[in-house]
């Protein structure tokens, strides 16, 4: 029969084996299948197949069975052979059956590098990457002075690079950012591909406590270098968040989501950042994930409620109108501030039925509180727009179908928008803007003198008002540099021709101050704080029978 195998084998390179033959080391490297020949096998017997697919489970495995046993070929397929024949065939089948075992080992090959690397950059994906990060985890549980890292890369605005250039130049930039990282790390650490612009890093052996931070601020500046691809220079940033062995993980999903949220951490600063992981920032994906299931709940059982500040013409001291103030009333917390659930809101989507329902509800009130005034009496009601809003081309037909259902003129509804929320979308937001002033509302930039405020909002933007942020305005005293910057603020929108309000007003020197100067409307804690509808109501109904909310003059305090 070794006559007949050699004729059959020709010029492959098969281990032929017998049961009781030892596997060499090197089977793998030298060997393209093995040819197990096994004796008079029973059911119990055919473990000899499971053992050699074992030892090599990457090589296409032939069980040449005795003569009589070909009722057992199903069942050695089951332990691990790719083929099994009788010894009767061994002539005419056996090149036959090889070929087509060394197909089917290659063919699976094939599918298992697809599944387990990623197809664009070769590098592996979420299957393989957590595997080694599970023999990390292994490794230091023998070992407790063994520490590792697994980090988390996103390319900033890899979005938008695709759109703009198109998906082959963002392959080419995933591309050559993977060689570019491969450049910060050693040759034991190891790469993955997430998916789109998403990169995870394993970090071996940490040589210091600043190793990772270290590698985090290398891979920054790989990044940050200018990519150049037919003819375009792309520039772009990466934000990260890293996580160590130091923190106690169960499992390596827990490495990858704990680093995950140390890269929303650093992403919420701003682009180009890293954060390295702490459990208080664990803690605090907690509790914004359970704010973002009870908001969803609060939405649908209506637990938000709207309390409104006065806002008094400065001179005569009069009402002239309301900035409408959103409150959540937590069924269990009581009364939440807007700090602490507005930036969960906004992030999940979830402020768009928010302040849809603000809007809706602040008209409403508008009407009623407009049936108890003198028609020639003005009362604006302001209502904050968030800048998810400006991204929202039919928020303009909403709110004109609610002004048409409450039967109210659009020009008491005043809209306040941060500059910032319109740099995130200008040319979607300018668009908005002007479509809210052909229906008729006015519009408001609020916290002017923060942020990204800049003199070309105020020749650039369809404004009527600007809001003085209160952090100006309770700095006013004898500093004469803080005068100043109120003063200049004022002129600005004097010469542009706009109206303005000064928020966060607590003493009557700041309302002197702002009376000299020429401020024409003002709110804040001297004033009225927010109340709810009922006391609102009140404050209109004494409006309109004369009643002032503050002196139309103030005395100047002793020294």
């Amino acid at each position: 029969m070794d006559r007949e195998l050699d004729t059959a084998l020709g010029a492959r390179h098969v281990l032929v084996r017998t049961e009781s033959m030892p596997l060499p080391a090197d089977v793998r490297q030298n060997f393209d299948a093995v040819l197990l020949l096994l004796g008079e096998p029973s059911r119990s017997g055919l473990h000899w197949i499971t053992r050699t697919h074992a030892a090599a489970p990457s090589l296409p495995l032939v069980a040449l069975l005795p003569e009589g046993f070909g009722h057992l070929g199903p069942a050695a397929v089951q332990c691990g052979a790719q083929d099994a024949m009788t010894v009767d065939r061994i002539s005419a089948c056996i090149c036959a059956g090889l070929e087509k075992a060394m197909e089917r080992s290659h063919r699976t090959a094939r599918l298992e590098l697809e599944v387990s690397h990623d197809e664009l950059t070769g590098l592996p994906r979420r299957r393989l990457f957590l595997e080694q990060i599970a023999s990390e985890i292994e490794r230091s549980r023998r070992d407790s002075s063994y520490s590792f890292a697994v980090a988390l890369l996103n390319l900033d605005r890899f979005k938008l690079i695709n759109d703009s250039l198109g998906p082959s130049y963002g392959d080419q930039l995933l591309v050559a950012l993977a060689r570019r990282m491969s450049r910060c790390l050693r040759p034991d650490d190891v790469i993955a591909r997430l998916g789109g612009g998403e990169f995870a890093i394993l970090v071996r052996r940490l040589e210091s406590d600043n190793h990772g931070p270290s590698l985090c601020q290398s891979l920054q500046r790989e990044t940050t270098a200018p990519f150049i691809f037919g003819g375009h220079e792309v520039f772009t940033t990466a934000s990260l968040g890293i996580v160590t062995n130091t923190v106690q993980c169960l499992d390596p999903e827990d490495y990858l989501r704990d680093a995950g949220i140390a890269l929303h951490n650093a992403k919420a600063e701003g682009n180009g950042r890293y954060r390295v992981y702490d459990v208080k920032m664990h803690e605090a994906a907690k509790l914004r994930f359970r704010r973002e299931m009870e908001l969803r709940q609060s939405i649908t059982q209506k637990d938000f409620r709207l309390y409104y500040q006065p806002i008094i013409d400065l001179p005569t001291g009069r009402l002239q109108g309301f900035e409408a103030l959103l409150r959540w009333e937590h069924p269990h917390e009581g009364m939440i501030p807007p700090d602490q659930f507005i930036p969960v809101a906004e992030e999940t989507g979830l402020i768009v039925p928010i302040e849809r329902w603000v809007l809706r509800h602040g008209c409403d009130q508008l009407r009623q509180w407009r049936r108890l005034l003198p028609p020639e009496m003005g009362l604006h009601l302001h209502i904050n727009l968030s800048g998810k809003h400006l991204g929202r081309p039919e928020l303009a037909a909403e709110l004109g179908s609610i002004v048409r259902e409450m039967e109210i003129d659009p020009q008491w509804i005043c809209l306040e928008i941060t500059e910032s929320s319109i740099v995130q979308n200008h040319d979607e937001a300018m668009e908005l803007l002007a479509r809210m002033r052909d229906l008729g509302c006015t519009l408001s930039v609020d916290d002017f003198g923060t942020g990204y405020s800049s003199l070309s909002c105020l020749q650039t933007y369809p404004l009527d008002t600007l809001k003085i942020d209160r952090s100006f305005v309770m700095s006013l005293g004898p500093d004469d540099g803080s005068r100043l910057l109120v003063r200049s603020i004022l002129a600005l929108a004097h010469g542009f021709g706009l109206d303005t309000v000064a928020e966060g007003i607590e003493t009557e020197d700041q309302l002197r101050e702002l009376r000299e100067m020429g401020c024409a409307r003002g709110q804040g804690y001297l004033i009225s704080r927010p109340v709810d509808r009922v006391r609102a109501t009140e404050i209109v109904e004494a409006a309109a029978k004369g009643t002032i909310l503050i002196p139309a003059s103030t005395k100047r305090k002793a020294a």
